[in-house]
């Protein structure tokens, strides 16, 4: 079908809601929504302590680009082998962007 033959439609079902007065989404709660049990701690290694104290002051400072950009939550989980292990919460789940935000990889 194509659009012009769908417009008419369109409008008439959306502009029929909005003079109804109806609610334009219907309320919900995050009660249904699981978090995941905490992950057992990354054993870290004792030199990379000056890059693991500037890691931890990035996300305490929320100076962590992709985790603002996309609003998620992260919080430290580890760091090991040049990788940055973080547990992201929030708009990242189902975000276009999150593909981007949780490949991000440490080249340290």
């Amino acid at each position: 079908m194509s659009w012009t033959d769908l417009e008419p439609v369109v409008v008439e079902t959306l502009l029929d809601h909005f003079v109804s007065g109806a609610p334009l989404f219907t309320p919900g709660t995050a009660a249904g929504i699981h978090i995941a049990d905490e992950q057992p701690a990354i054993e870290e290694d004792p030199a990379d302590a000056d890059i693991i104290d500037q890691i931890r002051e990035l996300i305490e400072r929320g100076s962590v680009p992709p985790s603002r950009r996309t609003a998620a939550i992260s919080s430290y989980k580890g760091y090991k082998d040049g990788r940055l292990y973080l547990s992201m919460h929030g708009a990242c789940s189902g975000c276009p962007s999150s593909t981007v935000t949780l490949s991000v990889e440490s080249k340290a």
